[in-house]
């Protein structure tokens, strides 16, 4: 094959013309590629090359990787935000770039990892991974900041080379049922447009045991079978997170139950003040101390706060602040 050459010329005329968020994502890649003496060439100039020797460490495993990507994600540590108008609204910031990035780097990882990888952890690698893209088409924005309407689409991932790969340790590790939904839900949710030849790549990936399940969600069936199963997930996960929230509720509270007297002259002082800020904070005090009641059974919140009301009874900003809270 003829060999590709690129008139440097021309490239630097071409990168000038580039998206910041474009050059960022080629330079990210070309750490991959380049030599460590051309790599070094590179860098010296724009940052200090001695901070950038490898740690003596145990390299970590793909799977170590992929979660330590998880937690800094839902950790926000690449949220950064900026002020939003009519000029900048298709750019990106730094953090969202390098998340965009990451992301691709590793999903890259997985399918080189699944020839000769242990099947369950390039899976749980895998699914670690769609779980974040799935928590940025939910919308809630706080994981890496989009100034225009937002979603997985933006990470640009190849779904013709990733989801073939998670196919194969898939099929090794699922049973018939747990295969043929997670294709479903996930062929369903980001490749409409490939839906029947990626389906067809995943019955080729399948146990027969797996093949006969996954043939069932065809044609209508499928799109029946995706809507379904997609609002059972969206479902499990709101159940999940009010367990959670309810969970981290209860530690809170079972935190500040030493200081409960000390936070009931706290209220005192804070009505007294009869600064409209030091209302809220009382009021938000009053609903840890009644939560905590509640948790501890006791029955006094109530006794309590009539004593409240009837020294500051005479404060109506703050009765009706107690008033909206329903105490």
């Amino acid at each position: 094959m003829e060999e590709c050459r690129i008139d440097r010329r021309k490239l630097r005329a071409a990168i000038r013309k580039l998206r910041r968020d474009y050059v960022f994502s080629m330079l990210d890649e070309a750490v991959d590629v380049l030599s460590e003496d051309a790599l070094v060439r590179l860098v010296k100039g724009y940052l200090d090359v001695s901070r950038l020797m490898p740690d003596v460490r145990e390299e970590a495993t793909l799977l170590a990787d992929v979660k330590a990507f998880e937690k800094a994600s839902l950790a926000r540590e690449y949220y950064e935000g900026f002020a939003v108008n009519s000029h900048n609204f298709t750019e990106q910031s730094n953090g969202t770039s390098a998340w965009l990035c990451e992301c691709r780097r590793l999903l890259e990882r997985c399918v080189a990892a699944q020839e000769k990888g242990e099947p369950t952890e390039i899976c749980q690698a895998f699914e670690i991974l769609f779980d974040l893209l799935d928590h940025i088409d939910e919308g809630d924005d706080d994981m890496i900041f989009f100034a225009d309407e937002g979603g997985s689409w933006q990470v640009g991932v190849d779904w013709r080379e990733v989801l073939p790969a998670w196919f194969k340790v898939l099929g090794a590790t699922a049973s018939p049922v747990e295969f043929a939904e997670r294709v479903v839900l996930l062929v369903g949710c980001h490749c409409g447009c490939d839906r029947d030849e990626l389906v067809a790549a995943a019955l080729t990936a399948a146990t027969p045991e797996q093949r006969e399940v996954l043939s069932a969600f065809s044609g209508q069936r499928f799109d029946g079978a995706y809507r379904q199963l997609h609002v059972s997930r969206r479902r499990e996960k709101e159940d999940r997170k009010k367990r959670e929230m309810a969970a981290a509720r209860q530690r809170y509270l079972e935190g500040i139950a030493s200081d409960e007297a000390a936070l009931w002259v706290r209220v005192d002082e804070l009505v007294s003040s009869t600064k409209p800020r030091a209302y809220d904070e009382a009021v938000q005090l009053l609903v840890d101390l009644r939560d905590l009641d509640v948790l501890k059974q006791a029955g006094l919140f109530q006794g309590r706060l009539a004593e409240v009301c009837k020294v500051h009874g005479n404060k109506r900003t703050f009765i009706r602040k107690l008033d909206r809270e329903g105490l």
